[in-house]
């Protein structure tokens, strides 16, 4: 019996030394990034999935910072390498994030679109958005964010974000027509 209550401590300890690695080393590398030396992100994160290949957080980072460094073609073959152990959400992510930096917009927003049919929870909606945002594609941004509004049945739904990018597309009255629905419901402002 003490075997294996000794034998449950090491495991436990040995579960929580690997997370505290994963933490120094993720925290590391997002200091690298901050000052843009994607190499030696790139390095330590291809270090990590050599020792922890299951690791599909750590390897979608890793497609993020191959396209940081202008390495497409890498984050492609590390996304097909790695297809099978994402989860949906990331897959999409990823492919829309490659097919942006590739310049193919209309295949990126037709996965997009494609994901979220299947999808009704609005807050996937905004974070698909967002990867298109991030790429200065504010219209598909948009038109995302029109189409979880749309799902919703909820006409002021994301009211600020529809703002903010009609206001990147220099469409100023739709602009401001969205930030009046915002604060028409917010109640402090009646």
């Amino acid at each position: 019996m003490k075997r294996i209550i000794i034998l449950g401590i090491l495991l436990l300890a040995n579960l929580v030394w690997a997370n505290s690695d994963r933490d120094i080393m993720t925290n590391q590398a997002r200091r690298l990034q901050a000052g843009r030396q994607y190499e030696r992100v790139i390095s330590l994160y291809q270090d990590w999935l050599e020792a922890h290949p299951r690791d599909w957080e750590i390897a979608g980072k890793l497609i993020e910072s191959f396209l940081q460094a202008g390495k497409t073609e890498q984050a492609a073959e590390l996304l097909d390498k790695y297809l099978s152990r994402f989860p949906a959400e990331a897959k999409v992510k990823y492919q829309v994030l490659i097919n942006l930096k590739n310049s193919n917009y209309e295949l990126a927003l037709k996965q997009a679109s494609q994901f979220l049919k299947s999808v009704d929870n609005s807050a996937k909606f905004l974070e698909i958005s967002r990867v298109f945002q991030a790429n200065r594609q504010f219209d598909s941004a948009a038109e995302i964010l029109l189409q979880a509004r749309k799902q919703a049945d909820n006409p002021q739904l994301l009211a600020r974000e529809l703002a903010t990018n009609y206001y990147y597309q220099e469409k100023y009255e739709d602009s401001i027509r969205e930030f009046f629905v915002m604060l028409s419901e917010e109640e402090r402002y009646h």
